[in-house]
C-alpha cells in the first residue's frame, strides 16, 4: 500500500511535466499597424493593422523586455490599417489619426492614456491613410504631414495637434505631396525629420520641420524609401532607417544619418521587409516588429510576419 501511495503521485508529476507548455500570446502576422514607444510604462504599444488575409484588425498589445507581448482587452478604435500615429511625451498619450477602415478612410483622432482609448476629435484634417506623424519635442505638438486622401489623392498639408485641437499650418516651403513616407524627431537638430515616400516618383529626400517651415536637409545621400521605419537611435546618437521599399525592391538595410549625410550600416539579420514598424527603446535598442517579407509583389502572394527583432551594438537579435 505504501508503494502504491508513492507511485501514483510520481506518475501524476511525470504526466504534468510531459505536457507541452502553453504558447505565449503574440500578435498575429500583420502590416500597416501602429507601433510606438510608450514612455509611461517603458513599453511598446501596438494597435491594429491588417493580417495575412488582409482582414483589418482592432486589437491592442504591449511589449516590454521582461514580459514580452501581452494583449490588452479593451474597447477602442474600429479595426483599421495605415493610420498615422505618435507618442505625445508631454501629455503621456498615444495619438492615432485616420487610417483605412471598413467604411473607407477616416478622420478620427483617438488617444490612449495608458489604460483606455478615447475618441478625441472628428473635425480636424481631411480623412487619409499612409501619412506620417511625429511628436515635436521643441514645440510640444504632434506634427502630421501628407498621406493618401479620398480617391487616393496625395496630400502635402501640415497639421499640429496640441492635445485638444488640430491647427493647419501654411509653411512657405513644403515637401511634395506624398504618402508612405517616414517621420521621427531628430534629437540632434531639435526638429521633426521627414524621409522619402511616394509622390509621382519614389522620393529620396530628407526634410525637417522647424516649427513654421520645412527645410530641405539632404537630397543627395538619402536612400529612396517608402513603407520603412525611422527612429532616433540614442545608442548611435543618430536617425536610423530600417528596411522598406527602395527604388527596386523590399530591403533589410540600415541607414544612419551622421549629421552630414546618410551612411549604410547594414548588418546580417531580418529578412527583407516593408510595412513593418520600428521604435527605439532606451537600454534595449531599436525594436522592429511585423511587416511584409520577401519580394512577392502580388497581393495574393504577400507573406506577413510577426517576428520581433532588436538592433543594438550594430547587431540584430531575433526576439524569441
Amino acid at each position: 500500500m505504501a508503494l502504491f501511495r508513492i507511485v501514483i503521485p510520481c506518475i501524476v508529476l511525470l504526466f504534468i511535466a510531459c505536457q507541452p507548455s502553453a504558447e505565449k500570446a503574440i500578435p498575429s502576422p500583420r502590416s500597416g499597424f501602429a507601433l510606438v514607444y510608450n514612455e509611461m510604462d517603458k513599453s511598446v504599444l501596438l494597435f491594429g493593422g491588417s493580417d495575412s488575409t488582409n482582414t483589418l484588425l482592432g486589437d491592442t498589445w504591449k511589449w516590454d523586455i521582461k514580459s514580452g507581448w501581452t494583449q490588452i482587452e479593451v474597447k477602442g478604435p474600429s479595426p483599421r490599417a495605415d493610420a498615422q500615429f505618435s507618442y505625445d511625451s508631454i501629455r503621456d498619450e498615444v495619438v492615432i489619426f485616420g487610417g483605412r477602415t471598413s467604411d473607407g478612410r477616416t478622420k478620427e483622432t483617438w488617444v490612449w492614456d495608458g489604460n483606455s482609448w478615447a475618441l478625441a476629435d472628428t473635425t480636424g484634417p481631411l480623412e487619409r491613410q499612409l501619412g506620417a506623424m511625429a511628436f515635436d519635442k521643441s514645440t510640444n505638438n504632434v506634427v502630421l504631414f501628407g498621406g493618401s486622401g479620398q480617391g487616393r489623392a496625395r496630400l502635402n498639408d501640415t497639421w499640429l495637434w496640441d492635445g485638444t485641437t488640430w491647427t493647419e499650418m501654411k509653411p512657405d516651403s513644403i515637401p511634395s505631396a506624398r504618402g508612405a513616407h517616414l517621420m521621427a524627431f531628430n534629437n540632434n537638430s531639435g526638429r521633426v525629420a521627414l524621409i522619402g515616400g511616394y509622390s509621382n516618383i519614389m522620393e529620396s529626400d530628407h526634410w525637417e520641420w522647424d516649427g513654421s517651415n520645412w527645410i530641405l536637409i539632404d537630397d543627395k545621400s538619402t536612400p529612396p524609401r517608402l513603407h520603412g521605419s525611422l527612429a532616433f537611435n540614442s545608442e548611435l546618437n543618430a536617425l536610423m532607417i530600417f528596411g522598406g521599399f527602395s527604388a527596386e525592391q523590399r530591403e533589410q538595410d540600415v541607414w544612419i544619418y551622421d549629421g552630414n549625410q546618410w551612411v549604410d550600416q547594414s548588418a546580417p539579420g531580418p529578412e527583407v521587409r516593408a510595412e513593418h514598424e520600428g521604435v527605439y527603446l532606451p537600454d534595449v535598442g531599436f525594436f522592429s516588429f511585423g511587416g511584409i517579407i520577401g519580394q512577392d509583389m502580388a497581393t495574393s502572394e504577400r507573406v506577413k510576419t510577426n517576428e520581433s527583432w532588436i538592433f543594438t551594438n550594430s547587431t540584430w537579435t531575433k526576439v524569441e
